[in-house]
């Protein structure tokens, strides 16, 4: 990978180079690497019209599709800030983002705001940068200026945006790459999926979009897989167990699997087992946020039956500082609270100065509570915040996933007590009081459950706790 340049131009170079290739897939049409440069130059063309310089902000609110990819890197050539946010995503974030230019889907336009094709009362930016010439331009930007937002994952309704430089956009997406993947986009673009397409392009490969939605589909994701020959694919951790528990997971061919990324803090190990086992030696773990990026990555090689309740080794330049709840050195296997700085790390919050003062020394409080074994794997208990008679929810969803007919589950500390909510598997029958008396049995702890047909998820894919709570 050249480093003499920013990863917004080494994007585009790319895709320059192999003009003739198909660089994206989206529902029926194919993006070839000259449609994908030739639509970045105009929308850069028409941004600089309407004024986006250097740290000026574009937020796009919409789903998966090429133009949200191009007008993402438009804005970065630009040398502005680029930020998506969810299609779903409720008006009260975009304020509080005050975003100099909003752009957002034609069947949701806010009046004044730029839309990606004709709505009433809007400016269509695609008709703007269909008129607009072509020309090759690099980004006036620096290493060290912020080049895209992404938000925190929402799971308690109050996400936060992250601001990212373009050092640490390229730097990231060097971590994760790999060569001529052909990777598979499920979840939003406004979170890690947008690192994986950088790596993915710059690499030379296909990257294939869907629409993401809070009912994720197992179905589709696995038509697509055999359709298109998925090599690469990320997920959140109830996707995946929903994916790997999919009834019909036999009739489609997956094979072409070779790497697929689960990223989160504690994934219970049970849990992990069962996906092992029905996929195959292709999982990868990864351990990050959208404030640290990356910490610690368990790649598929060695991603086997006895470090299924670890997140993996620490990533190189990436640092872990383990302090007890009184802020002492915690002691070397104790459970501790965890702290990280490293090249992947977020330079600040936007908007919120408040927030900025926590991290400006370099590193920052995850929330989480772990330790390293022996070996110098990672092992994420789980959320301070969330502890229960020293008993945490990835404890009580490992002994849950261990009961015969349970399929998924997601529980979440609620008072002195936990909540689960439970899926059984196809035809099985569960009983909410037998296995609350297990768990009281197991980890000595109050658990009520409640089973029911879904469990309730986010845009991006994690339980949506506002929802389970009223469940």
């Amino acid at each position: 990978m050249d480093t003499a340049t920013l990863m917004v131009e080494q994007v585009i170079d790319s895709c320059a180079r192999r003009r003739d290739d198909v660089a994206m897939i989206h529902g029926e049409r194919h993006v070839t690497g000259a449609d994908l440069v030739d639509l970045v130059y105009r929308m850069a063309a028409a941004l600089r019209e309407i004024g986006v310089s250097g740290g000026r902000l574009v937020v796009v609110r919409a789903q998966n599709s090429p133009e949200v990819i191009a007008l993402r890197l438009a804005t970065q050539l630009s040398g502005g800030c680029a930020m998506i946010v969810p299609a779903h995503s409720n008006d009260e974030l975009i304020t509080k983002l005050a975003p100099d230019v909003l752009v957002t889907e034609p069947s949701s336009p806010i009046t004044g705001a730029y839309t990606l094709g004709e709505s009433a009362g809007c400016v269509d930016l695609l008709a703007m940068a269909g008129d607009m010439p072509a020309t090759p331009i690099r980004c006036p930007a620096s290493g060290d200026d912020v080049s895209y937002l992404t938000l925190s994952g929402g799971t308690t309704g109050h996400p936060k945006a992250t601001c990212h430089t373009h050092t640490v956009q390229k730097t990231f997406a060097a971590a994760i790459s790999d060569p001529r993947p052909r990777l598979l986009v499920v979840t939003p673009l406004a979170y890690l999926a947008q690192n994986l397409v950088d790596a993915a392009l710059t690499a030379e490969g296909l990257v294939v979009l869907l629409e993401s939605s809070p009912e994720f589909d197992p179905g589709l994701v696995l038509a697509a897989i055999e359709r298109h020959r998925i090599t690469n694919l990320f997920l959140v951790e109830p996707q995946l167990f929903a994916l790997a528990t999919h009834p019909e997971l036999s009739r489609y061919d997956v094979s072409s699997l070779r790497r697929l990324l689960h990223l989160g803090a504690a994934a219970p190990p049970a849990a992990r087992r069962t996906a092992l086992r029905l996929l195959g030696p292709v999982l990868c773990h990864g351990y990050g946020s959208s404030e640290i990026g990356l910490a610690s990555v368990l790649d598929p090689d060695q991603y086997t039956a006895d470090r299924l309740d670890t997140a993996g080794p620490i990533l190189p330049e990436t640092r872990v500082r383990f302090t007890g709840p009184d802020g002492s050195p915690g002691a070397p296997g104790e459970p501790c609270d965890i702290a990280v700085t490293g090249p992947y790390i977020a330079s600040g919050y936007w908007g919120r100065p408040d927030l900025d003062a926590a991290i400006a020394d370099g590193w920052i409080s995850t929330g989480d509570v772990g330790f390293v074994d022996d070996h110098g794997d990672l092992h994420i208990l789980g959320r301070r915040a969330d502890i229960v008679d020293n008993v945490f929810p990835p404890q009580v969803e490992d002994l849950l996933y261990q009961q015969p007919g349970v399929r998924l589950a997601s529980v979440f500390a609620d008072t002195n007590q936990f909540r689960a909510l439970v899926v059984a598997q196809p035809g099985a029958e569960l009983d909410p009081g037998a296995l609350m008396t297990e768990l009281q049995t197991g980890l000595g702890v109050t658990v009520t459950v409640v089973v029911v047909d879904h469990i309730p998820l986010t845009e991006q894919g994690k339980p949506d706790l506002s929802a389970m709570r009223k469940a």
